[in-house]
């Protein structure tokens, strides 16, 4: 018999290298956030329903949705966002397939913007996996990606993540904390970018395909991401790895790298974390100091811009 209410807070995440490639086996560098999300479960106010309510950073409810719980099947009665409540009741199910599913209604707060792209998603389904006693691998059938933004989120810690085939993923603590990060910082871009729809299609089979087309190529990118490990002291040869990488992910998509089409000019490396086309950026300079750096972005309308402490969370 569960004790209500229950709480559990996990934090975002933000994938430091080796994206899109993890979708075919590479590895992929994780880091979690300072920001986080909770989750409280209390009494459900109806029988036999689930009330589900997401506040934002500043507790205004940005999503709601009602469902019914009878005989385990789990039917929508009201939401105000259908592509979002069609994803929250795809969980739920999942869930009481699993007989873990019990009727409560759902707070999640987060602070953070769910606009910022750094795991408002996947810090939700580690929340659901940590409320509900599932195992989070078992709720990765509903997305597209791969899963690291789960597993990160659900561990709480920096590491690197490999999906080797569908029921195969190794997870390895990494302990990121470069001796450099004062020369590191997080830009946001403006502009929220979808993961579901930026790996879907052509995209996504590209480098799912690699598995077996370019198995030389992901263990290239595999040992690049994991290196950026073993130079935490070292910013340079950090640099070149992360520009490396950049190269031939832009490479794969057929695109320019975000230096190249909007920061050619900066004095270090400016890149994508995750999808690309969005979301926050990694600056990386050594030339510039911190109120520098936050000029020359605020002179490109990029004003918010955070310091690596400010956004990543220590290893425990």
């Amino acid at each position: 018999m569960r004790t209500l209410p229950q709480s559990f807070t996990v934090p975002g995440k933000v994938m430091l290298a080796g994206e899109y490639f993890v979708l075919g086996g590479g590895v992929s560098l994780m880091l979690p956030t300072q920001f986080s999300q909770e989750m409280t479960i209390r009494d459900p106010r109806h029988n036999n329903q689930i009330e589900y309510n997401a506040r934002d950073e500043q507790g205004n409810i940005f999503f709601n949705s009602v469902m019914s719980f009878r005989e385990g099947e789990v039917q929508s009665l009201s939401f105000s966002d259908k592509e979002t409540n069609d994803f929250l009741i795809s969980l739920f199910r999942e869930l009481s397939h699993k007989d873990l599913l019990f009727c409560g209604d759902i707070e999640t707060k987060m602070n953070f913007s769910p606009l910022w792209g750094i795991g408002s998603s996947a810090s939700l389904m580690a929340l659901l996996a940590k409320s509900f006693n599932c195992p989070w691998k078992d709720l990765l059938k509903h997305i597209s990606g791969s899963g690291a933004d789960v597993a990160c989120s659900f561990s709480g810690r920096s590491l690197f993540y490999q999906r080797k085939n569908e029921e195969e993923i190794i997870l390895s603590p990494c302990d990121f904390n470069p001796s450099f990060k004062d020369s590191l910082y997080f830009v946001h871009l403006n502009k929220k970018i979808s993961t579901e729809k930026d790996i879907s299609g052509i995209v996504k089979n590209y480098f799912l395909d690699l598995r077996q087309k370019n198995p030389e190529l992901i263990k290239l990118v595999s040992s690049l991401v994991k290196s950026l490990g073993d130079y935490q002291d070292n910013f340079k040869k950090s640099l070149s790895v992360l520009r490396q990488l950049d190269n031939l992910t832009a490479k794969g998509l057929q695109r320019e790298t975000l230096q190249n089409s909007h920061f050619a000019d900066f004095p270090g490396l400016v890149k994508y974390l995750g999808s690309w086309g969005g979301d926050f950026a990694l600056v990386m300079s050594e030339d510039l100091s911190s109120k520098e750096v936050s000029e020359y972005f605020a002179k490109r309308g990029y004003k918010f811009l955070l310091r690596y402490d400010e956004m990543i969370k220590k290893d425990q």
